[in-house]
C-alpha cells in the first residue's frame, strides 16, 4: 500500500513538472525594441566624447553646456570640462 501512495505521489509530482514546462515553452519570446529601428533605414547616430570623462555617447543622448561642449550627463556638464 506504501508504494502504491508512493507512486501516486511521484506521478502527480511529474505531471506538475511537465505542465509548468509546457506553460513556460507556449509563451512567445519577447520582441527586443532594437528590431524595430533596424527595419527603417536610419542614420547612426553621432558619436561625441564626454567633455569632462571622455566617455563616447551618441549625440542624440548628449547634454550640452552653453559653449556647446557635450557631456554625457547634467552632474558632469555642471562640474565642467575636466
Amino acid at each position: 500500500m506504501k508504494f502504491l501512495l508512493l507512486l501516486v505521489v511521484l506521478a502527480v509530482v511529474v505531471m506538475w513538472v511537465v505542465a509548468r514546462q509546457g506553460r513556460r515553452k507556449a509563451t512567445p519570446p519577447l520582441r527586443k525594441a532594437t528590431a524595430d529601428k533596424t527595419s527603417t533605414n536610419a542614420a547612426p547616430a553621432k558619436m561625441l566624447a564626454c567633455a569632462r570623462c571622455g566617455v563616447h555617447l551618441p549625440s542624440t543622448d548628449a547634454v550640452f553646456d552653453d559653449t556647446g561642449r557635450a557631456f554625457c550627463g547634467a552632474e558632469h556638464r555642471l562640474a565642467g570640462p575636466g
